[in-house]
């Protein structure tokens, strides 16, 4: 509530409304006066990548030409070394440590040393197995043989409605992921 000779705020912001939309209908704006523009200040641009252009405010120029701050793509003057790579004798304490756990990651697979240990997922049904169907040869044939070598594959699969109901059943929950 205002008092005697006050107003309330509300009361302020319509009358401040009110009298600039007055000004605003009764006054011409730039577009409305011919030529009433000002004229550019640049008179060639020059085109650039914009991973080159500068889009700071002119506040935080001043604060990188003061030395207050850094621009994010300066270098940084004291970067930590990159660490170095795992050396063999690291590696095969890491791989060691995984199979002495007693479980059957697929990280073994990634080493020639332990993929024969990696023992892939019990399949729940009969059927073809389409990781065996890879053939590091086929990207050497001709486009006719190797539609040749397409075909027999095609024939020898073995697709069953068991298999791809299972399939489907161990896949279906993946859709609800985030990632």
């Amino acid at each position: 509530m205002a008092g005697n000779g006050e107003a309330c705020s509300h009361v302020a912001a319509l009358l401040f409304y009110l009298e600039y939309g007055v000004r605003a209908r009764d006054c011409d704006s730039c577009p409305d006066v011919t030529n009433s523009w000002l004229p550019p200040h640049v008179r060639k641009i020059i085109a650039q990548p914009e991973a080159d252009m500068n889009f700071c405010s002119s506040t935080m120029k001043k604060k990188i030409l003061d030395g207050e701050c850094r621009p994010k793509n300066a270098p940084k003057g004291s970067s930590k070394p990159a660490a170095p790579p795992p050396t063999k004798a690291e590696l095969k304490v890491l791989f060691d440590a995984v199979v002495a756990s007693g479980l059957r990651p697929a990280v073994l697979s990634t080493h020639p040393d332990y993929s024969d240990m990696f023992v892939p997922v019990i399949r729940a049904c009969n059927g073809s197995d389409f990781c065996l169907i890879y053939d590091c040869t086929a990207k050497n044939l001709s486009y006719k043989d190797l539609m040749q070598l397409c075909d027999q594959i095609f024939d020898s699969l073995i697709i069953t409605q068991q298999a791809c109901e299972s399939i489907e059943n161990r896949t279906r929950s993946q859709a609800l992921s985030a990632n």
